[in-house]
């Protein structure tokens, strides 16, 4: 049978000898991409450059932190391994990570840097700025994960799914790469039009938690560093996310019904 993707694996980038880990280049290339993003903002929105920088770097503090914490405490509690390390068919990595600490790292540091700069009142400005640029960084970020399949799927047989160790399987990175297209193609031009702040934020946050509950029902389930399963079948994830997107859409309700207050001139 032909499937329309074909396996494709690069772990390793060689550069004049040097070798340097494909995911490694695609995780600098996206906080180039998203702090390149936040000051393009900065400017057209008026917000302080200064700021901007700072919620950058404490977002990055943050972020790391609480990715490798949840991994820890998600394999302690749940797998009950207390795993320092994860492993992966390539071998094993020192601490790995759970994207849903970047949500709350970033989340974080935009509250820490606006009480420290005294700039309280442009919190949900900031917070739209930031997360409009974490689409393109998820995006890069993402790509890392594909090109060394960093999460396989489940057994298919779609003619898209990818041959993995002699079966085929679903590639949800692939999934989430498009959904993460489609959303900043829509986010992006609406920046301009939405006048309330954090009715953007609500928006994307929506949208990407309901994209990971979504393509997380075709992660595996059957291989030895397969997610966390509960007894009716969702991953930790989808709880988590299906949280998020449902409190996201109470917020955007209310920022929508919220009347904009009248303009000073």
């Amino acid at each position: 049978m032909f499937y329309f993707i074909p396996y494709f694996e690069l772990k390793m980038i060689n550069f004049s000898g040097y070798h340097l880990e494909a995911w490694k280049l695609f995780w600098f290339l996206a906080r180039v991409v998203i702090i390149s993003i936040m000051l393009v903002e900065a400017k057209r929105l008026k917000l302080s450059r200064q700021t901007t920088l700072i919620i950058f770097f404490i977002g990055m503090i943050l972020v790391s932190f609480f990715e490798k914490l949840l991994f820890f405490f998600s394999h302690k509690l749940l797998h009950s391994d207390g795993a320092i390390f994860h492993f992966d068919y390539a071998g094993w990595s020192f601490l790995g990570r759970v994207y849903f600490g970047t949500l709350i790292g970033m989340v974080l540091a935009v509250i820490i840097t606006v009480i420290i700069t005294k700039e309280t009142k442009k919190l949900l400005k900031y917070l739209d700025l930031l997360l409009i640029a974490q689409i393109g960084g998820t995006f890069l970020y993402r790509v890392g994960n594909l090109l060394n399949h960093s999460h396989i799927g489940k057994i298919t047989g779609a003619p898209w799914g990818i041959e993995f160790m002699g079966k085929v399987r679903h590639e949800p990175t692939l999934y989430e790469l498009i959904s993460l297209t489609v959303l900043f193609l829509v986010a992006w031009p609406l920046r301009k039009k939405i006048e309330k702040p954090g009715i953007l934020s609500a928006i994307i946050l929506a949208w990407m938690a309901l994209s990971r509950v979504i393509t997380d029902s075709f992660r595996s389930d059957d291989l030895p560093y397969s997610n966390f399963h509960f007894q009716n079948g969702l991953t930790l994830n989808q709880v988590a996310y299906g949280t998020v997107f449902f409190v996201c859409a109470g917020i955007l309700i209310y920022l929508i019904k919220k009347p904009v207050p009248p303009k000073i001139f």
